[in-house]
C-alpha cells in the first residue's frame, strides 16, 4: 500500500522501502528572548536565556554521531529521548539502489522546518509541518545512499506560522516518507474538476503536469484512464523542456455519473501513464458553490454539523497512524456528524482519503492561527503578521495545500487566517491578498473563522461568513444564541459590508475535565459542558440562517506551555471526547442533535 495515501498511487513507478526506525540525535535548544504578541500582552518565555548563535531559518552542522533511534513517522516529544526538547534534532537513514537511478524523496510533513542532505550534500529545505514537499535528485549510482535531515521545532522570529499556540507544536518527521525512482520525464500531478453536472452526464476538466528532471528536451506518450467510466484520454506525444514542466488539459464527458455526496463516498480513479511512469489518484464527481445564503452541493442546499479537530494524541502527538485517524472519523460518524473542520492546518492526506470514502464534508484550513500585528505603528514582534516572513510563508502554505489536496471531493471549503488581525490595516490588506490566493481555485467557496464579529473588516471577502463565539464560556449566556445571531447579521450587513451569504458558527463550546462531575454544574464539569452544548445546538439547529456549526472541539489536545495557566492539565479541554477518545457526557447530547439532523437528511433522499 502507498505510504502517503490509503490506496496505491503507482504500478509502474518503483518504490524503495523506507526504514521505520531512523538514527537520531538531539541538537541545540532554540530559546529566543523575544516578546510574544499574546492576548494578555507581551510575554518572555525564554527565562532570560540568550538566543542561539544561529537564525531560525539557518541550518547548523550535522552531528558526528547518532546515539539514539526514532520512529518515522513520529515526533520526538512522545519519546523519553526528546520529551522536553524545543530546538534542533537530526535524523539519518539509508536506502539501496540496485542500479543507477534518479530518486524522488517525498516527505508528507516535517515539523516544522527541515534541511535535507543526500550523501552528505545539502539538497533542499522546507518550512511548515502540514504540507508535503519533495526532492528529486540527479542520477545516483547503484549502492547505498544516505539521507540526513536537520529538523527544528523552535519558535524563532523566522517562523511566523508555527508559534506558541493553543495547540502543541511537535518536532519530528510527522507524516510518511516515500522514496521512489523516476525517469527523466515524470508525472508531477493530475487534477480533475467537475465543470458541469447534469442528471445524465458530467463534464470534467482533466489536467496533467509533466516535469523533466533531465538535462535534455524530451517527449513522452501521455494518456489517462478513468476505468469506472470506461474513458480513455489521449493527450498524445507531450514535450517537456529540461528542468521545466508542461501542463496539458482535456475535457471529457462521463455518462450517467455517480455523484459524490454527503454520507455517500462515490469515487472514481484516474490512472495517468507515460509508459515509463504512472500516477493514480481518486476524485469525486460533484459541484460546490454558494448561491445567496445557501451552500449548494450538487445543486442542492446542504447544512453542515460537526466538529473542529486537531491532529493530536497522547501516544502519537500529531503523527497519528492510519488506524488512529480512522478511529477519529468513526467516532465522528457515530455522533451523527457530517462535517469536519481541519483546525488550523491542512490535514494528513490519509484522513482526507477516509473522508472521501465516507462522505464526510470537510473545511480545510491553511496554517495561520491567532496571529496579530503588534502595536499601533505595526511594530513587528515574534508570532505576528508583521514579521517579514509572514506573507511568503502564508502564500507558500496556501499554494501547497491547494495543489496537494485539490482532488479530494470531501473538501468543499477552503479557509485560512483563523482569528487573525482584521480590524485595521495592514492586516486587512493581507487578508485580501491571501483570499486572492485561495480563489485561484474557483471550484470551492472560501472563508475564514473570525473572532472580530463586530469590527472585522475582512469579513466581506469570504464567500461564507464564519464566526467563532463562546457564549456561556467566555461571556454572555448560552441561552442567548438566537438573540446574538439576530443582532449580529443585520449589524454586519449595515456596518461591515457583509452582504447576505451562508453563515457558519465555526467555533463554540465549553471545557470539561472528564471525570469531574458535580450536581451544581460548575464550569469545567461534564454536566456544564453537556448543558451548554444541548441548549446551544437546540438554538443553532432551529435558526433558519445557520448553515453550519462546528463544535470546539472533537477531542482534548495538548497546548503549549505559555497558555497553560489558562488551560488545566496544559490541555485544551473542550473536546466532547478526551485525549484518549473516551466519551464525555456531552457526546451523547451532541449525538442526540446530530443524529436527528442526519436522520432527517437521509429520510429526505429519494
Amino acid at each position: 500500500m502507498a505510504g502517503e495515501r490509503i490506496f496505491e498511487n503507482h504500478v509502474i513507478r518503483r518504490r524503495i522501502d523506507v526504514p521505520a526506525i531512523w538514527d537520531f540525535a538531539l541538537g541545540p535548544r532554540e530559546v529566543y528572548p523575544v516578546p510574544l504578541d499574546t492576548p494578555h500582552g507581551p510575554e518572555d518565555i525564554s527565562g532570560g536565556s540568550a538566543p542561539p548563535p544561529f537564525r531560525g531559518d539557518e541550518a547548523t552542522e550535522l552531528p558526528s554521531g547518532y546515539p539514539h533511534k526514532m520512529p518515522v513517522p513520529g515526533v520526538w516529544e512522545t519519546s523519553e529521548t526528546g520529551r522536553f526538547h524545543r530546538g534542533r534534532a537530526y535524523y539519518r537513514t539509508a536506502f539501496m539502489l540496485d542500479e543507477a537511478a534518479r530518486v524522488r524523496l517525498y516527505f508528507g510533513g516535517v515539523s516544522h522546518t527541515a534541511w535535507v542532505y543526500v550523501d552528505g550534500e545539502y539538497a533542499d529545505s522546507h518550512y511548515n509541518a502540514f504540507t508535503a514537499f519533495e526532492i528529486v535528485t540527479g542520477v545516483l549510482d547503484a549502492g547505498e545512499h544516505v539521507v540526513e535531515m536537520e529538523v527544528s521545532n523552535g519558535f524563532s522570529p523566522e517562523s511566523t506560522l508555527h508559534t506558541p499556540q493553543d495547540y502543541f507544536t511537535y518536532g519530528g518527521i510527522n507524516r510518511p516518507v516515500v522514496i521512489e525512482t523516476l525517469p527523466d520525464i515524470y508525472i508531477d500531478r493530475v487534477e480533475v474538476e467537475t465543470i458541469e453536472l447534469l442528471e445524465t452526464k458530467a463534464r470534467l476538466r482533466v489536467a496533467v503536469e509533466l516535469a523533466n528532471a533531465g538535462k535534455e528536451s524530451g517527449s513522452v506518450p501521455l494518456g489517462a484512464d478513468i476505468p469506472e467510466a470506461g474513458i480513455h484520454v489521449d493527450f498524445g506525444e507531450t514535450a517537456v523542456e529540461p528542468g521545466g514542466k508542461t501542463r496539458v488539459e482535456r475535457e471529457v464527458t462521463v455518462p450517467e455519473p455517480r455523484r459524490w455526496g454527503m454520507f455517500s463516498g462515490e469515487l472514481y480513479t484516474i490512472d495517468v501513464t507515460t509508459g515509463e511512469d504512472d500516477l493514480i489518484d481518486r476524485f469525486g464527481i460533484r459541484t460546490v458553490r454558494v448561491s445567496g445564503t445557501d451552500i449548494l452541493l450538487n445543486g442542492e442546499a446542504v447544512r453542515l454539523w460537526g466538529f473542529n479537530r486537531h491532529e493530536d494524541h497522547p501516544e502519537f502527538g500529531c503523527a497519528l497512524p492510519l488506524p488512529a485517524q480512522y478511529e477519529d472519523m468513526r467516532i465522528l460518524l457515530e455522533s451523527g456528524a457530517n462535517f469536519l473542520r481541519t483546525s488550523h492546518y491542512p490535514n494528513d492526506p490519509r484522513t482526507l482519503d477516509i473522508c472521501d470514502e465516507l462522505g464526510i464534508l470537510v473545511w480545510e484550513e491553511s496554517h495561520q492561527r491567532g496571529l496579530r500585528i503588534a502595536g499601533e505603528t505595526w511594530q513587528p514582534s515574534m508570532a505576528t503578521m508583521g514579521l517579514p516572513k509572514f506573507m511568503p510563508q502564508a502564500v507558500q502554505c496556501h499554494r501547497e495545500m491547494l495543489a496537494q489536496h485539490y482532488n479530494h471531493p470531501s473538501i468543499i471549503i477552503w479557509a485560512h487566517l483563523n482569528e487573525c488581525a482584521e480590524a485595521e490595516e495592514p492586516g486587512v490588506s493581507m487578508f485580501r491578498e491571501l483570499y486572492d490566493e485561495l480563489k485561484k481555485d474557483p471550484s470551492r467557496p472560501c472563508t475564514h473563522a473570525s473572532c472580530y464579529p463586530w469590527n472585522g473588516r475582512a469579513l466581506e471577502f469570504g464567500d461564507i461568513l464564519s464566526i467563532n463565539a463562546y457564549l456561556g464560556w467566555y461571556g454572555d449566556s448560552y441561552e442567548n444564541w438566537t438573540r446574538y445571531i439576530d443582532r449580529l447579521l443585520p449589524y454586519q450587513e449595515k456596518n461591515l459590508g457583509v452582504t447576505p451569504r451562508p453563515f457558519i458558527m465555526s467555533e463554540f463550546g465549553a471545557g470539561a475535565i472528564r471525570g469531574f462531575r458535580a450536581e451544581h454544574r460548575p464550569k469545567w464539569s461534564e454536566e456544564y459542558q453537556a448543558d451548554l452544548l444541548d441548549r446551544t445546538l437546540e438554538q443553532l439547529v432551529a435558526h433558519p440562517r445557520v448553515n453550519g456549526m462546528a463544535i470546539w472541539q472533537f477531542c482534548d489536545v495538548r497546548v503549549d506551555d505559555y497558555v497553560a495557566i489558562r488551560r488545566p492539565r496544559t490541555m485544551n479541554n473542550k473536546g466532547v471526547v478526551d485525549e484518549n477518545r473516551r466519551l464525555k457526557l456531552a457526546f451523547d447530547v451532541v449525538k442526540k442533535h446530530y443524529s436527528a439532523l442526519k436522520k432527517a437528511y437521509l429520510e429526505s433522499r429519494p
